[in-house]
């Protein structure tokens, strides 16, 4: 499954995420970037975080583990936010959205589990 979102403040930015990794797109196409690390890349989010362009919050998987994810610049660095003792089951199933409005706010749909949110 491809997962696309796109970046609701800029023009032409979106991002996918796919079994072979998560990439980056700019200027309408005109720039795709691969996302260096990631082996595979399920649900995105993008929401308000402390810089400018926001947070990015993915499951995706690095060095093979697959985890819930948040860069807050741009892909170049990870920090897993989920919680190894307690997954989410399939992370291609998982709806994920982030909040416009609250700072590092994500909201994980779980499968029929409910929907967890967490801010930092």
């Amino acid at each position: 499954m491809v997962e696309f979102k796109p970046r609701p403040t800029i023009v032409g930015d979106l991002w996918f995420g796919t079994d072979q990794g998560l990439y980056h797109i700019t200027n309408f196409g005109l720039n795709v970037i691969q996302i260096s690390n990631i082996q595979s890349s399920d649900a995105i989010a993008i929401g308000k975080g402390t810089i400018a362009y926001g947070n990015l919050y993915a499951f995706n998987s690095i060095g093979g583990v697959e985890a819930l994810r948040l860069s807050s610049n741009q892909g170049k660095t990870w920090e897993v936010i989920s919680d190894a003792n307690h997954g989410f089951g399939s992370a291609g199933a998982n709806a994920l959205a982030a909040s416009w409005e609250t700072s590092g706010m994500v909201f994980v749909g779980t499968n029929g589990r409910g929907v967890f949110w967490g801010t930092p």
